[in-house]
């Protein structure tokens, strides 16, 4: 059985890849924007703006098939929380599987978000020669950017990647770690407090397995070495990011807030959690 779902990719030229003989990434097909969601053609652009998506939308031509899970729908829904980014769907993830899709879907987009932090609006699915639609994840619109692949070597990198998921399917600590990180750049409607946390306690996870004593010196200076190691960073500066990454998480979860936690520092906290991500 074929399934199909829809997912968006920012600026992206190639016209298909596979990941593996059973899992494709391509273009999508005209009829199927059509039988999905009973557009003939819309005009869209990309924006760097997350309210109320990343997607601007400028004209709407419904085609005479009224789709299975119909634009209208989406759009009145969308306008408040950004999921009708879904309708830009240029690329679609074709899957050949006799069992549910569920879990190749989320395996993939582990895949996606762990190559870069981004949105890739993976939440439905569409079974061939069927009148239905599946629901996939936690998704209520988009919280980073779309993805950009700009070249081949994108692809193999995300390729690999979804085969190191696949291998480390029963190692705890990295479900515990990829399961954090995921939950942290969701699409559901979290508070960045508690997606911040997320990120550091996957840190924690990843670098600090058994240790209870001087978590904020130990933390620091591992990471620092790490991204010194592997990315040729500076290790004094990472260190001093680290400590304050984690003084804030101390004071979230002692105080309940921060007033150091911005988009800035979420943002930094976030791209340590991929390269660290990355290298395990």
């Amino acid at each position: 059985m074929r399934y199909y779902c829809p997912l968006i990719l920012k600026n992206s030229k190639f016209t298909s890849f596979n990941i593996t003989e059973n899992i494709k990434i391509r273009k999508i097909k005209q009829r199927e924007i059509e039988e999905f969601f009973g557009l003939k053609k819309i005009d869209f652009n990309f924006s760097k703006e997350r309210l109320p998506g990343f997607v601007g939308f400028n004209k709407f031509i419904p085609s005479k098939r009224k789709g299975r899970y119909p634009y209208g729908e989406i759009f009145k829904k969308g306008i408040f929380d950004g999921s009708s980014d879904i309708l830009a769907a240029n690329y679609v993830l074709e899957i050949n599987s006799k069992d549910s899709p569920a879990a190749i879907i989320k395996d993939i987009n582990l895949s996606l978000i762990v190559f870069h932090p981004c949105s890739t609006g993976l939440a439905y699915s569409f079974r061939e020669k069927e009148t239905d639609v599946s629901f996939h994840g936690l998704f209520s619109g988009p919280f980073l950017s779309y993805l950009e692949i700009k070249n081949k070597k994108d692809l193999i990198r995300i390729r690999e990647i979804y085969e190191k998921i696949l291998e480390n399917k029963k190692n705890d600590i990295f479900q515990v770690i990829s399961g954090l990180y995921e939950r942290a750049i969701s699409g559901i409607d979290v508070d960045i407090k508690m997606r911040f946390i997320s990120l550091v306690v996957s840190l924690e996870s990843l670098c600090l397995p058994g240790f209870n004593d001087e978590l904020k010196f130990r933390l620091s200076l591992r990471i620092a070495k790490i991204l010194s190691k592997y990315f040729k960073l500076e290790v004094e500066e990472q260190f001093k990011t680290v400590k304050k990454i984690y003084d804030i998480r101390s004071k979230i979860i002692h105080c309940g807030k921060s007033k150091e936690l911005n988009w800035e520092m979420f943002a930094k906290t976030l791209l340590i959690a991929n390269r660290l991500v990355n290298s395990y």
